[in-house]
């Protein structure tokens, strides 16, 4: 035993003995760090790990957290987060299932029958049926309750077919439909017990329980009861698994000054809708500049019936070519929104032509006041634009340049419910105004004929029977092929034929942590839905072996 116990004593062997066992001691542990690493790899992936807080600034309080309430941005921000549909916006300008595992369409494209996931609960663990879904489709379909999501369920039947599928019925094909299913959806075992005269004033606008990536935690209010900010956490039994980022709160600043101060001192800031002009002033090494297309028109809407002037081509297209659209994009908008030609956002050859050689190849001439005047009438029509943004800025450079080329212009401002109130009546010789697509496109609403009164939205009373049909059919098609071809025909007579001036078409701008992860959306329909990823959004990664992978 004694032999053995001092052959095993490292103080028994030579320096020699200790300078090479020591280094082989360093080898082997080096060799075994090498062998595990590479298993490390091999058998383990690098996953989002969770964590970590969002502050989102936002302008004002919500006051209803509620898809069949919900109308003011902040209301639609937050009710994306809460709340889920059977589809969900994909980022690209298509659609994602969400609640639903599954959707048929009948060859008549009249029938749409959707199956809920069967894993899909609410926040409070009660699961998502069809009777919850036809329960909020009926809440918005109620007139007493003029939710702003009305127009888009008129005359829709819905069934329960049994308790996870459900069919919605139109009364006439209707290819755009799946756009309407992004709806979030109410548990009706907690709304069914508040009655209709008391639901927009229920507790639960606040405390809101849906079944979408976030809940709401606390609302902090001020000493007169106002929200201040809300703060809502991840939610673990969302379908698609518990978001990264742990919680989100939007805090209310109003002034865009002050926005651009906090996101310049706290790094985990993110804000939208910032002024184009305040862009330059944020610290790109805090913060990410995402730019994603928006189908936005903005034209001058020429109204014929009130000012006849406009029945004249040559004066339509002389308009056009007076104002400087590029200037717009670069000066006013800082290159964030792209240059029109035609009433739907694409890219297109701008070119601009003499204003003057049309005019006057027109018969038109320039009289003593240094406008163009023909058979007594004078090149002179007045312009409302609605006196907020960037609006009123781009109203006084057409008022400009127009000016330059001829035209009389007078400007006249206009509060948004007043500038409303105009388009509806028709009361205007020309509106600046923009145009909301959609992420289908719809050209119906803004170019049929049977649209020109209102509540249509073909304000400027366009006519074309050509138009007419193609608009039509393109409501009724699946075909992708068949809709860019009529799309193109639509784009091709309108464009031609000028009954508006497009102008441009903004980005949707969003500002995000330099740190976030996870944002991959390049398209948007509405705002709210570039939260519509927030799920896969996150700060920092970790390493996790592939056995503990769900």
């Amino acid at each position: 035993m004694y032999g053995l116990k001092h052959f095993f004593s490292f103080r028994t062997l030579s320096p020699y003995e200790k300078i090479v066992s020591f280094f082989l001691l360093i080898a082997f542990l080096i060799s075994l760090y090498i062998y595990l690493f590479d298993l490390s790899l091999k058998y383990s992936k690098r996953l989002p790990a969770r964590g970590g807080q969002l502050t989102e600034l936002i302008d004002s309080p919500a006051r209803f957290i509620n898809p069949v309430f919900a109308s003011s941005d902040t209301d639609l921000d937050i009710t994306e987060l809460v709340y889920s549909g059977l589809l969900r916006s994909d980022g690209q300008g298509g659609l994602r299932l969400e609640l639903a595992e599954s959707y048929q369409i009948s060859d008549d494209a009249k029938e749409y029958t959707f199956k809920i996931r069967d894993k899909a609960v609410f926040q409070d663990g009660r699961p998502v049926t069809a009777k919850d879904v036809k329960f909020t489709i009926d809440l918005i379909q109620n007139p007493l309750l003029k939710s702003p999501r009305f127009a888009d369920w008129l005359d829709v039947k819905v069934e329960i077919v049994d308790d996870k599928t459900i069919k919605f019925i139109l009364p006439k094909p209707y290819s755009m439909f799946l756009e309407n299913l992004s709806i979030g959806i109410l548990p009706e075992h907690i709304w069914s017990h508040i009655s209709t005269d008391e639901m927009q004033f229920s507790i639960f606008n606040e405390n809101a329980i849906g079944a979408g990536p976030y809940k709401v935690e606390e609302i902090i209010k001020t000493d007169s009861g106002i929200p201040a900010e809300y703060i809502l956490v991840a939610n673990g039994k969302y379908i698609f698994g518990k978001p990264h980022i742990k919680r989100i709160k939007f805090k209310i600043l109003k002034d865009d000054n002050e926005k651009i101060k906090y996101l310049n001192n706290d790094k985990y800031t993110s804000v939208a809708a910032l002024p184009y002009t305040t862009l330059n002033e944020l610290d790109t090494n805090m913060h990410t500049i995402y730019t994603l297309k928006y189908p936005r028109v903005f034209a001058l809407f020429l109204n014929k019936d009130k000012n006849n002037l406009f029945v004249d081509f040559a004066v339509r297209d002389a308009i056009d070519n007076a104002i400087d659209k590029k200037g717009i994009v670069d000066h006013i908008f800082k290159g964030y929104a792209d240059v029109l030609c035609g009433p739907v956002p694409r890219t297109c050859k701008y070119e601009r032509k003499n204003p003057k050689e049309i005019m006057q190849k027109a018969g038109w001439k320039i009289n003593k006041e240094g406008i163009w005047e023909k058979k007594g009438k004078k090149a002179e029509f007045s312009l409302a634009y609605p006196s907020e943004g960037e609006l009123k800025d781009i109203a006084f450079k057409i008022q400009s340049d127009l000016q330059k080329s001829g035209f009389k212009v007078n400007l006249h401002s206009y509060k948004v419910d007043e500038i409303i109130k105009i388009i509806r009546d028709r009361d205007f010789d020309a509106v600046l105004f923009g145009q909301s697509l959609g992420r289908a496109n719809d050209l119906y609403a803004f170019w049929h004929s049977s649209q020109k009164d209102d509540p249509g939205l073909n304000i400027v009373s366009y006519a074309n029977k050509k138009v007419d049909k193609w608009s039509k059919d393109l409501r009724k098609t699946k075909n992708k092929g068949e809709r860019e071809e009529l799309m193109n025909k639509i784009y091709s007579e309108v464009s031609k034929e000028k009954p508006a001036i497009f102008l441009y078409s903004p980005h949707y701008v969003y500002v995000l942590p330099k740190n976030m992860k996870g944002f991959d959306y390049k398209f948007i329909a509405e705002p709210y839905e570039r939260f519509d990823s927030v799920h896969r959004w996150f700060y920092q990664t970790q390493q996790v072996w592939n056995f503990l992978v769900k």
